[in-house]
């Protein structure tokens, strides 16, 4: 079987990403301290997950960014989805 045929039927293609879930990659111990003060003011368990909290808390702060450094963001995640759709060299699949 030709080895780039192989990459294609094992490997899955990572999902694109954008410029809010970069932000929250690079700022995840912010959003996650904000989001434990605001469960301990409500009385519960700092280190608690709520996946639903997480997601309002990222999307606000990165609504409050300026638009140059949103941009920036959107710059990072379409750089990094260019880069998920280049197929590895063989060579480096097969170490």
């Amino acid at each position: 079987m030709d080895p780039k045929a192989l990459i294609k039927v094992t490997s899955k293609r990572p999902r694109a990403t954008n410029g809010a879930n970069v932000f929250a990659e690079e700022q995840k111990g912010k959003i996650t301290e904000r989001m434990a003060e605001e469960q301990v003011q409500e009385g519960g368990v700092p280190k608690q997950v709520n996946l639903r909290r997480y997601q309002t808390i990222k999307q606000e702060l990165y609504d409050q960014l300026p638009n140059e450094e949103r941009r920036g963001y959107e710059a990072k995640a379409a750089k990094k989805n260019e880069a998920s759709k280049t197929q590895p060299e063989t060579s480096e699949v097969f170490k």
